[in-house]
């Protein structure tokens, strides 16, 4: 084996071994506790989501930020982002589209930054769905590392192929109340 081989072998395994440190290839982030709830697109969704993860018997509830930013997330091992676009909410937040995007991304840069799982929920059934909901669920779906939807929101199958597209899993419940059980299973995780 001459030297030149054996530099380019060489460097061919410092090359192996520095992909193998960069963050994509660390373990996967874990869901688990505290967890935070935020919009993608300011619908009434995160609000109602909080109240379906609130426990009767305890009152503890997920908290629910609708702007939440980077500085949100200290502490936080699972962000729950409830997709759907609002104008309503967006003018009640007094922001708009190309705004709610670049908090949304920014939020999820954070998250994936500090090893934050994040879970892409939408509750809204085909009310909440269209092409302005939609852009959400695909900026959400980046980062996401599960997809828990309402049936009627994947009639056309648009999140079934969004989780196969970025090999995510999916789970799909019959109606809102009924997303509440696989959120909190995913959260009880250690």
């Amino acid at each position: 084996m001459n030297r030149r081989t054996s530099i380019l072998r060489l460097a061919a395994v410092f090359a192996m071994v520095a992909l193998m440190l960069t963050p994509a290839a660390l373990a996967a982030p874990k869901p688990g506790k505290p967890a935070l709830i935020t919009s993608a697109g300011q619908s009434t969704d995160g609000l109602i989501l909080k109240t379906i993860l609130t426990d009767k018997a305890t009152g503890e509830a997920v908290p629910f930020e609708k702007l939440a930013e980077p500085r949100d997330l200290e502490g936080i091992r699972t962000l729950i982002v409830s997709v759907g676009l609002s104008s309503k909410g967006l003018g009640a937040a007094g922001i708009n589209v190309d705004q709610e995007k670049a908090r949304v991304r920014t939020i999820l840069d954070a998250a994936k930054k500090d090893g934050i799982f994040v879970i892409l929920v939408h509750i809204g059934g085909t009310a909440r769905r269209g092409t302005g909901s939609d852009e959400f669920a695909t900026i959400v779906a980046d980062y996401a590392h599960h997809i828990l939807v309402v049936k009627a929101s994947n009639d056309d199958g648009f999140f079934t192929k969004l989780a196969k597209g970025k090999n995510i899993p999916l789970t799909e419940v019959d109606d809102r109340i009924a997303i509440g059980a696989p959120i909190m299973d995913l959260l009880s995780a250690q």
